[in-house]
């Protein structure tokens, strides 16, 4: 319990650094070509989209670093190398 509450916190503050380059471009293009495929969409349903695209998008972002942090973790203990041995 306590090394995913810490897993959080590490999360929480990466990404609110305003130094993480984050992929906006291929983020903003994909927004647009969305937008553009579904030009017959309302506004509110163009909202809709993005924020739909967005919630994949910081999920995605959320288990890579998590995922990558646990192998980091894992490095440094030692484990990873235990983990691999054993499987």
């Amino acid at each position: 319990m306590f090394k995913e509450q810490m897993i959080d916190a590490l999360f929480g503050v990466w990404a609110d650094n305003p130094h993480i380059h984050r992929p906006d471009t291929i983020i903003d293009s994909a927004i647009d070509t969305l937008a553009k495929k579904f030009q017959a969409a309302d506004h509110e349903n163009k909202i809709f989209i993005e924020s739909l695209l967005m919630q994949v998008i910081c999920a995605c972002e959320e288990k890579a670093f998590k995922d990558g942090l646990s192998m980091c973790i894992g490095l440094f203990n030692g484990s990873i190398f235990t983990e691999r041995a054993t499987e």
